[in-house]
């Protein structure tokens, strides 16, 4: 990926999330995580999390349920990397942003 830091390699799973949530609040995101464990998970041992970083880009399913395209950081992202000097023009938006529309 061009201009891609290197991500280090850990060998404990909570430190990829310590250094992915330390990546998002140096960008000047927050990062919200939310527990969503139900009493029958929690009775076995699991646990199921919600993470939400207000600001990216969301995944959205269904095309008139798109918000991506309205996102200031949709058209800025480039220029705040430093790959382009201005923000990206309605025409040069991609109309499928995700990997899987």
């Amino acid at each position: 990926m061009r201009g891609a830091a290197r991500r280090p390699v850990h060998h404990d799973l909570l430190d990829d999330v310590r250094y992915c949530r330390q990546a998002y609040a140096d960008a000047g995101f927050d990062v919200l995580a939310i527990d969503q464990t139900s009493p029958e998970q929690r009775s076995v041992g699991l646990h199921t999390v919600r993470v939400v970083v207000p600001g990216l880009v969301p995944i959205d399913f269904g095309w008139h349920k798109q918000r991506a395209l309205s996102l200031p950081r949709t058209r800025s992202a480039f220029r705040r990397a430093g790959w382009r000097t201005t923000d990206l023009g309605p025409e040069e938006l991609n109309r499928v942003p995700h990997p899987f529309p």
